[in-house]
């Protein structure tokens, strides 16, 4: 019989597996471009058949779990009650549709194309129709006190749930009914995570003690059996995370070691176990596996790699990078199509049969190459630390030239800008620029810039017109083919003045971004400044890129992009694309599609007008240093280790068109909130832009409203008497569409007279004191206990990784909801502070911290 003490929330966190442990923070809103643009190698022509990571979960995710009826239809399931129906081969944007309230969501298993199973964390199981997101039963409480971890569904009639205490429940997904009572199959608190139910009568659970249970579902045991140990990895290498049985004499089950184990579950103590590591010694914990046959098995990792093997005879089996982030979910409908589900409610499907890895060309060996330019989609010329330059086919990585020594100081060079495929301008660390000919580097003429500077960016608008910025806050304009050149120019007022990046969009108009979060928009020819504007203020501002004279994009080291109008001082939009990764450089080919560089080896697909992104992992390169891209949507990327990897897409769709007019909805009265509604455009849109005008009583005379670019407006005094309007441009890859302009609201009324305010006394805010830590280096992970000080009714957690780059700002923490303890796991190498606060009646208490090495 089941145990009926119920388990405390922190207890549920320390001792969970996967679930709890490995989770940080719900990824954020995630628009992504309709166009995939997949990294080959330069060295051949790429045969990977995966998609680029779809976002299929832009409310809740990340998504834990997933499952596929069909090679057309899946379903994967989030932390916040939502469920998601898509296909595999050509996702879109699906819309999640809501089936478990605010729940966090374990597990779902769709036994047909028209019904799914889910079960949650509080014991509850839902189903539901995935194609409409109709709720058929449920949510239900079918096991009282516990979490639910994974479901198995083996028909349309008959699902079994399985709690993380060694529980079971079965029911018909129809209506919820219990058709087997809920009985303990594994040692309570055993940490049961994952089952496989080959048939109506025999399923198999693991757990995280290296056991396993086969038992029959339609009746379960009375007495608690015992479990068999298959995996002897010592703790907690040896938790088994998921197992997959593709016969009823067959599973295979993967561990938190990187290892796989195959055994008969009728006879597991026998000597036909077999084992292998799939992780190459590197201890990657395997999160998921599904076996299409008993010769062929798929798994994939915390790393966001797929491995194909024979669980009979896995020899040694090769990893492909598939995603940049943790895979928690697996489904394969098929032996050549499989469908993961990651950490940033992101879907991956992939042939495991046909994902060969790619492998970058070295163009300058063991040199970290600072920068890139392309004069055509044939030559590309980089800069490195020794200050050198080399230039490149990108296609095939032939070196045309170089590497050449043009800085005779070894000097860092830190950027490049080629305005012909006879002539580059590059920049260094001592205020010098170089102007040469990237076939016959020798003819390197030096140029004094700015004498002693630090020279991060330069950018050319014309031929005869480059204009680099430097860490002192200057600016300084010459011509690459004399040598000419003006004054240097401080622009940057704002200490430290460290400017770090330049675009040009005009020979008028250069906008440069520095490290405190200030954007300045400047005349290159007079120094003449526009406006500086802080559009993140004290983060650091890596790269900025600007397609048009009205728009321009930059990226920080918390994984932001910044969309602005560089012609205003105000309305810039920060976009989550790649959270809390330090993002080094960005290229946007036109106003709807931004490539940004990435210090993990990736490279972000995203649309500067919407939030999300798609990461393209470049297997084999380093920290990416920077990134180009032509309006022809070839990409070339450099990295730290002397590499080079290039990207290429197909053609850019049209932009979209109107087909309606926008709608403002919400009270016309002063302090109210109106809200915009979406116009029909054709073409796909994937991002959109906001502008509210302010109005004469008529609707006429309309002007823009400084700051109010949201899809949400608050009425002011200032509206009083007039109307509101809003204007809405979409766009996609291909660029933005011509606006669309809403009908005027009805004269906006004052507010009523506002009641006599009312004195309440507050308490205290509360505190958090801090009781333990536990930090492993050789699991990269950490864990923490608190206590309340004073009257608290939650907490909020944090933790922030300290940047490595010199001159980078250690982020700000980013809170999210966690217990009286909290665990992260898959924590990089490097030195980081946690955060904790509580909250009460007395409002949010001074954060705790506490500062800790992972080596």
């Amino acid at each position: 019989m089941r145990p009926s003490t119920p388990m405390s929330a922190a207890s549920r966190v320390t001792h969970g597996g996967r679930r709890w442990a490995g989770l940080m923070a719900l990824a954020a809103t995630l628009v992504l471009s309709s166009l995939t643009l997949g990294f080959s190698a330069a060295a051949q022509a790429s045969t990977t058949t995966w998609t680029a990571a779809h976002s299929v979960d832009y409310n809740g995710g990340p998504m834990l779990g997933v499952s596929c009826p069909s090679a057309d239809q899946c379903t994967g399931i989030d932390l916040d009650g939502q469920a998601v129906t898509f296909d595999p081969k050509s996702p879109g944007t699906p819309v999640p549709a809501n089936i478990d309230g605010t729940e966090l969501m374990n597990a779902v298993s769709c036994p047909s194309t028209s019904m799914c199973a889910a079960v949650d964390a509080d014991g509850d199981a839902v189903s539901f129709d995935p194609q409409t997101g109709h709720v058929i039963a449920g949510p239900t409480l079918i096991d009282q006190y516990n979490i639910f971890y994974d479901v198995e569904c083996f028909s349309t009639t008959q699902c079994t749930g399985l709690d993380h205490n060694g529980g079971v429940v079965t029911f018909d997904p129809a209506n919820l009914d219990i058709t087997s009572p809920p009985e303990q199959i594994d040692g309570y608190g055993s940490g049961t995570e994952h089952l496989s139910c080959p048939a109506a009568d025999q399923c198999t659970a693991v757990d995280d003690t290296g056991g396993e249970v086969t038992f029959n579902p339609q009746s379960p045991p009375v007495t608690v059996p015992t479990a068999t140990v298959i995996d002897t990895a010592t703790a907690p290498d040896n938790r088994l995370y998921f197992v997959s049985c593709p016969s009823t004499t067959q599973c295979t089950a993967v561990d938190n070691g990187g290892n796989e184990i195959t055994f008969n579950p009728k006879t597991p103590g026998t000597p036909a176990t077999t084992s292998a590591d799939l992780e190459g010694g590197l201890d990657v914990p395997v999160y998921a596996v599904s076996c299409t046959s008993t010769i062929q098995c798929t798994a994939v990792d915390a790393e966001g790699n797929e491995v194909m093997f024979n669980p009979l005879a896995p020899g040694t089996p090769t990893l492909v990078s598939v995603d940049a982030v943790a895979l928690y979910g697996l489904s394969c409908p098929e032996a050549d199509e499989c469908t993961a589900v990651d950490d940033s409610g992101g879907e991956t499907t992939f042939d495991p049969q046909n994902t060969p890895p790619e492998t970058p060309t070295s163009i300058a060996p063991d040199n970290a190459l600072r920068g890139v330019s392309c004069s055509s989609t044939t030559q590309c010329t980089g800069v490195d630390i020794a200050g050198q330059t080399v230039t490149f086919d990108p296609a095939t990585g032939a070196v045309l030239s170089g590497a050449y020594q043009i800085d005779p100081n070894t000097n860092v060079l830190e950027a490049v800008a080629c305005v012909s495929t006879s002539l580059c301008t590059a920049v260094d660390w001592n205020g010098d620029g170089f102007d040469y000919n990237p076939t016959d580097p020798a003819s390197s003429t030096a140029v004094a810039l700015d004498p002693g500077a630090l020279i991060f960016g330069v950018a050319c608008a014309t031929a005869t017109q480059c204009t680099a910025v430097d860490f002192n806050g200057n600016e300084v304009t010459y011509d690459p083919s004399t040598g000419v050149k003006g004054a240097a120019t401080q622009i940057d007022t704002d200490y430290p003045y460290y400017l770090q990046a330049v675009a040009c969009p005009a020979a008028d108009q250069c906008t440069a971004v520095d490290y405190d979060g200030n954007e300045i928009t400047f005349d290159p020819t007079s120094g003449a400044v526009s406006h500086t504007v802080s559009i993140e203020d004290g983060v650091s501002l890596n790269g900025v890129s600007c397609p048009s004279t009205t728009q321009c994009t930059a990226v920080d080291s918390n994984g932001n992009a910044i969309t602005f109008d560089p012609t205003s001082a105000s309305g810039a939009t920060t976009h989550d694309v790649e959270s809390g990764v330090d993002l080094d450089g960005v290229s946007c080919p036109t106003t709807g599609l931004c490539f940004a560089a990435d210090q993990d080896g990736n490279a972000v697909e995203f649309n500067p007008n919407g939030d999300g992104g798609t990461v393209d992992a470049i297997s084999g390169m380093g920290p990416l240093e920077a990134i180009t891209c032509t309006p022809a949507l070839q990409c070339v990327a450099v990295d730290n280790a002397g590499d080079e990897a290039q990207g290429t897409s197909a053609a850019l769709p049209a932009v979209p068109v109107a087909t309606t007019s926008p709608t403002v909805s919400g009270a016309t009265t002063q302090g109210q909130v109106l809200n915009e509604g979406h116009a029909s455009w054709t073409n796909g849109p994937t991002g959109y832009a906001y502008q509210w005008d302010d109005c004469d009583a008529s609707g006429n005379n309309c002007t823009a409203i400084s700051g109010a670019t949201g899809q949400t407006y608050t009425l002011t005094s200032a509206d009083v008497g007039h109307t509101i309007r809003v204007i809405e441009a979409a766009s996609n890859a291909g660029g933005s569409g011509t606006a669309a302009v809403s009908a005027s609201t009805a004269v906006i009324a004052a507010a009523p007279a506002a009641a006599a305010p009312t004195t309440t006394s507050l308490p205290a805010a509360p505190g958090a004191k801090l009781l333990k830590e536990d930090v492993s280096s050789k699991h990269h992970d950490v864990t923490f206990h608190f206590k309340p000080v004073g009257d608290a009714t939650r907490y909020e957690c944090a933790v922030v990784l300290k940047p490595t780059k010199k001159g980078a700002k250690t982020p700000k923490p980013k809170y999210a909801s966690c217990g009286l303890s909290k665990t992260y796991k898959k924590l990089k190498k490097g030195k980081y502070t946690f955060y904790v606060r509580a909250i009460g009646p007395g409002g949010i208490g001074v954060a705790t911290d506490y500062h800790f090495t992972i080596k």
